[in-house]
């Protein structure tokens, strides 16, 4: 199977910078992935997406765990 990156977003938080991905394999499954580029740290949803915004928010709200836990003062 060939996966993609379908769409790229810069994401700031509070002064903390992340990228979001979006990747599709064949088939239209996509979901999100995220990385925090202050602390070198990722992530993948584990939530499948039909559509670009699904997986956006998906990979947000994992994003957001993971700057609350790390980044929150």
């Amino acid at each position: 199977m060939t996966t993609k990156e379908i769409q790229k977003l810069d994401y700031v938080r509070e002064g903390v910078r992340y990228t979001i991905h979006v990747e599709e394999v064949e088939g239209s499954v996509m979901w999100g992935t995220w990385n925090c580029r202050d602390c070198g740290v990722g992530g993948a949803s584990g939530r499948r997406s039909n559509t670009i915004d699904e997986a956006v928010d998906s990979a947000k709200s994992d994003l957001e765990r993971h700057h609350t836990t790390n980044h929150k003062v």
